[in-house]
């Protein structure tokens, strides 16, 4: 999968930014605190929506990503998968007075085909539909979420790194 662009209406602190994306590896540079992990988690969420629990203690993912201000996270997310370019959008309503309307869903995902404007993977999780891999083999190979003391899951970040590369398994 090439992502080539990028659209967040509003996710966390970040809202209404554009990012184009190249084909190879993007690198996201910036100050502390300029939103790098924010578009990570906002990829994430393209794909496969908001986690609404947390074990370790910490805010849920739907209320840290929702905006304060209008209690949506929202965007859209272009992508390339064997040749065919799709476009993801989705918008997730934190507070039940967001919603529209009494059959509006608390999380609306559509993907669409756009050669032919065609909505594909009707009631599938873009991300399973698009990569064929669930959300958790996700977190755990390809999507390094912030590392706020440079430990992944309690590994070293160049030990998790290296294992990822050989084994697809951060501790292994």
């Amino acid at each position: 999968m090439i992502i080539k662009e990028i659209h967040i209406d509003s996710f966390g602190s970040l809202k209404n930014r554009d990012f184009e994306l190249g084909e190879g590896l993007n690198i996201l540079e910036g100050a502390n605190e300029s939103g790098k992990s924010t578009v990570a988690m906002f990829i994430k969420f393209m794909l496969y929506g908001l986690s609404g629990r947390r074990a370790d203690g910490e805010i849920p993912d739907k209320n840290r990503y929702a905006s304060w201000d209008t209690g949506t996270a929202s965007g859209y997310m272009t992508v390339s998968v064997d040749g065919k370019d799709y476009r993801i959008e989705r918008e997730y309503f934190a507070y039940s007075d967001a919603l529209s309307s009494g059959d509006a869903s608390k999380d609306r995902c559509t993907v669409t085909e756009l050669s032919t404007g065609e909505r594909v993977f009707k009631n599938e999780v873009p991300g399973m539909a698009l990569l064929g891999m669930p959300e958790q083999l996700f977190v755990n190979t390809v999507f390094v979420k912030q590392l706020s003391d440079g430990k992944i899951d309690g590994v070293g970040m160049a030990e998790a790194v290296e294992n990822l590369l050989m084994s697809g398994d951060e501790g292994v």
